[in-house]
């Protein structure tokens, strides 16, 4: 579980740093709308998506803890 935490806290981290553009369909645009919806979604949301994804990951990470 703790290298489970840790892998997520390293990944989480780069997460931040990443290009805002890391994602891109290019030419493959067309043969691939539904990733490209997804991308277009996650530029128009007014949050920040590596906070948003942090805090997805830690909740179900957290659910997975042992009582």
């Amino acid at each position: 579980m703790i290298v489970a935490f840790e892998s997520f806290i390293y990944g989480s981290a780069l997460d931040v740093g990443a290009p805002a553009d890391i994602f891109e369909a290019g030419s493959a645009d067309r043969s691939h709308p539904q990733f490209t919806a997804a991308v277009a979604a996650q530029r128009a949301a007014t949050d920040d998506p590596a906070e948003e994804a942090f805090e997805l990951g830690l909740g179900a990470l957290l659910a997975l803890v042992p009582a």
